[in-house]
């Protein structure tokens, strides 16, 4: 009977140990999913823009991207057809990207010959947090259906390098939360 007794008596200390470890856990998981929770206050914007070229135009034109995330305006050459530019800023923020087209030094444009230019541009942008976590992917946009690449020939070409319709600036400004704001002209 005594040895009976023990053995109970193990039984139920071990059935306490265990019931005692499970709230502990229970206790530290909740604990460290409170500590992994991801902090979803918007903090920062992040940005790509893109404008989309084409062949011809690198080959006869001197291309330079510039861009602004509110701490001053910055350029660099545009050497490829496509051309992107990531930028991060606090928000609120005003993003500015933009494009300057001329025609290179020494080029001659053939009236015979056909060229192909475009100005699609298009931006993605994400949320980040003041960790710079992603908690967003907010949006993005591109104007690809308007303005597809179009053909034309050297003297037409020559027109609108010098008119400078190749040139382009755009604005993209967020609120604190990182809503686009879209301005009314």
């Amino acid at each position: 009977m005594k040895k009976l007794m023990m053995t109970l008596a193990a039984v139920l200390c071990c059935g306490m140990i265990v019931s005692c470890n499970k709230s502990n856990t229970a206790q530290q998981d909740q604990k460290q999913d409170e500590k992994e929770a991801k902090d979803t206050t918007p903090a920062f914007i992040k940005a790509t823009f893109t404008f989309y070229g084409t062949e011809d135009m690198v080959a006869i034109a001197d291309m330079t991207g510039i861009f602004n995330d509110g701490t001053g305006e910055k350029t660099e050459p545009i050497q490829t057809a496509e051309w992107s530019k990531t930028l991060q800023a606090a928000l609120p923020a005003t993003l500015t990207f933009g494009r300057t087209v001329k025609l290179k030094e020494g080029v001659e444009l053939s009236a015979e010959k056909s060229y192909t230019y475009s100005r699609k541009h298009g931006i993605t942008w994400v949320i980040l947090n003041a960790k710079g976590e992603v908690i967003t992917n907010a949006g993005g946009f591109d104007n690809g259906g308007t303005l597809s690449p179009q053909t034309m020939n050297g003297s037409q070409i020559a027109v609108i390098l010098e008119s400078h319709r190749m040139d382009a600036t755009h604005t993209y400004k967020f609120d604190k939360d990182g809503k686009y704001l879209i301005e009314e002209e």
